[in-house]
């Protein structure tokens, strides 16, 4: 046997067995007392933050940003027509996806008031929801490249500067932004 062996655990393997058990400890303590509080919340509509207030704030951000790089290209009247067309479209669609998701919301309460919840319906009645805002959304992507493609040298070039002081800010973190969104 090593000298290693017969001593036991060395000091730093006992530092990170004692630093993971304490961050377990409270990682189930915290659930603990995490779990009754949202219950308790739950029961208190008043006592949950109002996301409505969030998107709604978050959509009148993105009207102005809108607002801000339409000023500032100077659109034709033709591209001003293709500009109005993208942002009906994408509000007839910020529309539906509200109502999807409430869809799929009553699906999932209906199932979860029986005994046994078909959660594969769930999915299915979601994933069909997806699937149907991903065509959505490359209809407007294609609506938005058409109207990219239109634009002159100096309003390309004022779409290129948006997009990099987007990135430069961290642009969007949810995985969008595969296309121009200044419309």
């Amino acid at each position: 046997m090593t000298n290693s062996q017969q001593a036991g655990p060395s000091p730093k393997m006992l530092t990170r067995r004692t630093l993971f058990s304490s961050a377990l400890a409270l990682a189930i303590a915290g659930t603990a007392t995490a779990v009754p509080r949202a219950a308790q919340a739950a029961d208190r509509p008043e006592a949950m933050p109002h996301r409505g207030d969030w998107h709604e704030a978050r959509e009148r951000h993105q009207r102005d940003m809108e607002d801000m790089i339409r000023d500032a290209l100077r659109l034709t009247p033709e591209q001003q027509k293709a500009w109005q067309a993208i942002r009906a479209e994408q509000e007839a669609q910020r529309k539906a996806r509200r109502h999807a998701w409430s869809e799929v919301r009553q699906v999932l309460e209906a199932e979860l008031a029986k005994p046994e919840p078909d959660l594969a319906r769930v999915a299915n009645v979601r994933d069909a929801m997806m699937e149907r805002n991903l065509k959505a959304q490359k209809e407007i992507e294609a609506m938005r490249l058409k109207l990219y493609a239109s634009l002159s040298p100096e309003q390309k070039a004022v779409v290129r500067d948006f997009l990099k002081l987007r990135l430069a800010r961290g642009g969007h973190r949810r995985g969008h932004g595969r296309a121009w969104h200044g419309a």
